[in-house]
């Protein structure tokens, strides 16, 4: 009887801790980032996650630059679930010494994160040296834009 007393305790504790480790980590402050932003133009939607302490971001979604409105090309088609941020680490409030990639163009940058607020992020790619880089801003995706633009995304991570 005192055993399976025991057992219970010990049972309810580790369940507790299992509780908080989770929700700890579900909290890390460079987790912000997750979840889906769309780019400035309207034309594209990347989601971001995390994977083994780092973040990248895959393609969801792109507009049918030609035909708006209209399902995209066989030839984009292969740009869907496209990886185009990769191993980012966040350090000093940033997303840093990660790459972006840009599919159509086939280039390839070092880059980091910045952001603007919690809705509004900064991508800044650079070749050499960060004073010579480019930048886009990409917004959060909310329920507005899923059902303007017809967007297939997880609408539970929409506010």
């Amino acid at each position: 009887m005192l055993f399976k007393k025991i057992s219970c305790l010990l049972l309810i504790v580790l369940l507790l801790f299992l509780k908080t480790t989770t929700s700890y980590a579900q909290t890390q402050p460079g987790d912000v980032v997750l979840g889906d932003w769309m780019d400035a133009n309207k034309e594209t939607v990347v989601h971001c996650y995390k994977e083994n302490g780092k973040y990248y971001g895959k393609l969801i979604w792109i507009e049918n630059i030609e035909e708006r409105g209209k399902p995209i090309s066989k030839a984009d088609e292969k740009y869907i679930n496209y990886l185009v941020l990769k191993d980012f680490e966040y350090k000093n409030n940033e997303w840093a010494d990660g790459i972006i990639h840009q599919p159509k163009t086939n280039k390839t940058y070092t880059a980091y994160i910045k952001l603007i607020s919690t809705d509004t992020m900064e991508v800044i790619g650079y070749k050499y040296f960060r004073f010579l880089s480019e930048s886009q801003l990409f917004t959060r995706v909310t329920l507005k834009d899923v059902q303007a633009l017809n967007l297939k995304v997880a609408l539970d991570e929409i506010k």
